[in-house]
């Protein structure tokens, strides 16, 4: 579960600190956002409906699928409309993933372990995401 809030954690502020890099800023800080909201929705009802590791695995697939469309032809194609669109699909995987996380974190761990896994996850996920304005 550290694991997965630590790449969760990584790869929603690296995006963060990339959209005000890209040449579209506004039209991609619009729909970073947009996708945000729809993430924060749809991540709650993919795990009441699907559970723990099919909705995650799903989100994380989305976020990779956006992802490898923006390394592939998004950054050379700053310029075209479907780049904020391949960023909306890749925040929309990573925030439905930690909103899937925050959801799933009381049904995963038991009531008395839960504030001290919460924590440590926390705490290690900190430390790590700390390195992503640095990547970015």
């Amino acid at each position: 579960m550290t694991m997965c809030w630590l790449v969760t954690s990584f790869n929603y502020y690296l995006i963060q600190f990339l959209v005000n890099t890209f040449k579209q800023v506004y039209t991609t800080a619009i729909f970073s956002s947009i996708s945000e909201l729809i993430g924060i929705a749809a991540g709650g009802s993919l795990y009441s409906q699907l559970g723990l590791k099919v909705s995650l695995s799903m989100s994380f697939s989305l976020a990779f699928v956006g992802a490898i469309l923006i390394i592939m032809y998004g950054l050379a194609h700053q310029d075209s409309y479907l780049f904020p669109l391949f960023v909306l699909i890749a925040k929309l995987g990573i925030s439905s993933a930690f909103n899937i996380l925050y959801v799933s974190h009381n049904d995963v761990f038991p009531v008395l372990f839960a504030a001290t896994a919460l924590g440590l996850a926390n705490f290690v996920t900190r430390i790590f995401t700390g390195l992503s304005p640095i990547l970015a």
